[in-house]
This record gives C-alpha cells, sequence and structure tokens, in this order.
C-alpha cells in the first residue's frame, strides 16, 4: 500500500467517525505512524496531495492528486475528488497501519547496530528486506516495531504466506 493510499485510509477512517475537518497530526495518530517517520517521508506526500499545495511539493500518483484542501492553518478537507476517492474505498474504512484487537503479541528477532552516519539501523531477518533506523535506539526499535507490523499485514493483504521467526541468537566469544 502506498503512503497516499495509507494516508487517505485514515482520513476516511476519521471521516467515518464523523469528523468534517482533519490535521495531519490526527491522521498520523489514525494511522499509528511515528512523528520523525511521519516528518521525514509521509508529510511531503500529504503535501503533494493537496490541491493547493505548494512548489516543490513532490508529485503523488494521478488519483491522489488534489484531494485534499487547507481550510485554516493546519486544518484540512476532502475535496469532492477526495470524498470520490474515499467513497471508493467502501464505507468502512479500515486503516491497517496498526493492527488492533490482536490476541497475542508476536516475537520478532531484531538486529540492532549503528550505521555509518549516527543513525541506529535495526533489521529483522526473518522478514527478508524489512529494515529500519533511527537517530537513537529508542526511535530505531519504534521504528523497526512499525515495519514489522505493516509488513506482516501488507503479506497478510496479498493473502501471501507470513515468514515465521527462524533464527537464534548467539553470542560467540573469539
Amino acid at each position: 500500500m502506498s503512503q497516499a493510499e495509507s494516508m487517505l485510509q485514515g482520513v476516511a477512517a476519521l471521516v467515518a467517525r464523523g469528523a468534517k475537518e482533519f490535521t495531519r497530526e490526527e491522521v498520523r495518530r489514525e494511522l499509528g505512524v511515528a512523528r520523525d517517520v511521519w516528518n521525514a517521508s509521509y508529510s511531503p506526500t500529504f503535501q503533494g496531495m493537496r490541491i493547493d499545495k505548494s512548489e516543490g511539493a513532490p508529485s503523488v500518483a494521478r488519483r491522489f492528486r488534489g484531494v485534499f484542501r487547507r481550510v485554516a492553518h493546519g486544518r484540512y478537507v476532502l475535496t469532492d475528488a477526495g470524498r470520490e476517492q474515499v467513497e471508493r474505498l467502501g464505507k468502512t474504512a479500515v486503516v491497517r497501519a496498526r493492527p488492533r484487537g490482536r490476541s497475542a503479541a508476536t516475537l520478532r528477532q531484531v538486529m540492532l547496530y549503528p550505521g555509518e552516519d549516527g543513525y541506529w539501523v535495526a533489521e529483522c531477518p526473518s522478514l527478508p528486506g524489512c529494515i529500519s533506523q533511527g537517530r537513537d535506539r529508542d526511535t530505531a526499535i519504534a521504528n523497526i516495531r512499525e515495519a514489522i507490523e505493516v509488513y506482516v499485514e501488507a503479506l497478510a493483504d496479498d493473502d501471501l504466506p507470513i515468514p515465521r521467526e527462524r533464527f537464534e541468537a548467539l553470542l560467540i566469544a573469539v
């Protein structure tokens, strides 16, 4: 699922609960996206989805262009195109970025190490390509937790098998 589609689903969930206007912060919280991840990647995409976007905003897929309009500082509404896209999602839009109602936690091994750029890198070996980072250890851990949730949800949405945790950690003295 693209960031634009994810954000539109978040807005759809807010609208389904009666919101006429929304803020970026409300969308971020609805999606369960960490603030630093939002600021680095989602916020520019949000800007590109606005009908009144500023120069330099990134381009988004045609169907996500012009779906939001600013009505006051920090407050947005859906445009006619946005309402059309929300209707296409269906009346019961479900946001899957942060699963709710899970009966039990799933444990995944994560490797955490300092990167060359000063950021911490977090990697989940049992989910190929599931890697994240953060300015500090806690942020990297929060980001990899979110990355694992989204990765597993994407596999489930596509009816693909979810790899089992298969690694064993060992410390070897040399």
